[in-house]
């Protein structure tokens, strides 16, 4: 796992190439760090970053 023990801060990770970004360094080992901005245009980013973050913990990586 080349993130093993790693923190990564991905921004706009509650949807889109952000959300993926987040799984996929979570895949890696890392634990991860998101970040989302609530808007207009995503008035469920909480609930998406939430999502997002069960997801992670499936695969056993730590997510806040």
């Amino acid at each position: 796992m080349k993130f093993q023990n790693k923190v990564v801060l991905i921004t706009g990770a509650s949807r889109g190439i952000g959300r993926a970004t987040a799984l996929a360094f979570a895949k890696e080992g890392a634990s991860i760090v998101i970040d989302y901005f609530v808007s207009d245009i995503e008035p469920d980013a909480f609930e998406n970053a939430l999502s997002a973050c069960e997801l992670i913990k499936k695969l056993g990586r730590d997510a806040i």
